[in-house]
């Protein structure tokens, strides 16, 4: 069934491809064969047609250990656009990483050019919904937020932005 999905994908023209059905097989692939979705995703990384989408396919499941280590490999790879780790702030996909390694992953995006709006973004949707009864903030992801606020330009073109001073606020 992959085989045929992803061969339709590759057949269709990248600017209409829609991966919809393949976000839902890897999502229920992941709760009925899990060792299945680990290998796929594993093989998704370096993939030439996949790979270019690979953080969103990442979110299909809770991203642990074997998930944390695939996004280092994905953005050491750099077939992804780096843009598209946002979508580990959306959904709530973050929440099922650990500070720490949230902290290394977002090292690694704050690294890539365009990556301080892809961190800020992941940071903001982290801290916005932490309260008292939230586990206590690590040390490192307390330093990377401290670092992606030293690394902002306030570039005028950007803080015209929507949220953008709520985003930083934030972060502070």
């Amino acid at each position: 069934m992959f085989k045929k999905i992803r061969a339709e994908i590759e057949r269709t023209s990248p600017e209409v491809r829609n991966l919809g059905v393949l976000l839902g097989f890897l999502s229920a692939s992941a709760k009925n064969a899990s060792l299945f979705y680990d290998a796929t995703l594993d093989s998704l990384i370096n993939d030439d047609v996949l790979g270019e989408s690979f953080p969103i396919l990442q979110t299909t499941s809770t991203i642990e250990g074997r998930g944390v280590e695939r996004l280092h490999a994905a953005l050491d790879l750099g077939k992804a656009p780096v843009e598209l780790f946002k979508y580990l702030a959306w959904g709530q996909a973050h929440e099922s990483i650990g500070d720490d390694d949230l902290a290394g992953i977002l090292s690694k995006i704050l690294s890539k050019d365009g990556g301080a709006d892809v961190a800020m973004e992941i940071l903001q949707m982290r801290f916005d919904g932490r309260n008292e009864q939230s586990p206590k903030t690590s040390p490192s992801l307390i330093a990377l937020a401290r670092e992606l606020l030293l690394k902002h330009t306030f570039d005028e073109k950007v803080k015209t932005q929507d949220n953008h001073d709520l985003n930083l606020m934030q972060l502070s």
